[in-house]
């Protein structure tokens, strides 16, 4: 939460950041899975203290997927 609220207000934050941090991170859940019931828990923008962690399948980041083929090369006959 603070490295968020340093990100999003660099110097002084507003006496309600928190509260405005977490309508944001509202919105993105929202945005994230559009399909979700409204108060039915996240899936991909979770609640993690001290927080909030991002999860997602190994195939949904291209740097993951890359780093699996540079592993999957590694190990390739040459």
């Amino acid at each position: 939460m603070d490295r968020m609220t340093d990100a999003l207000w660099r110097g002084e934050p507003p006496a309600k950041a928190t509260v405005s941090l977490h309508t944001y991170v509202s919105h993105l859940r929202r945005t994230l899975e559009p399909g979700r019931p409204p108060r039915t828990p996240a899936t991909v923008l979770v609640t993690a203290p001290p927080g909030y962690a991002l999860r997602l399948p190994q195939d949904a980041v291209d740097a993951w997927r890359f780093e699996a083929s540079v592993r999957r090369a590694r190990r390739a006959p040459a």
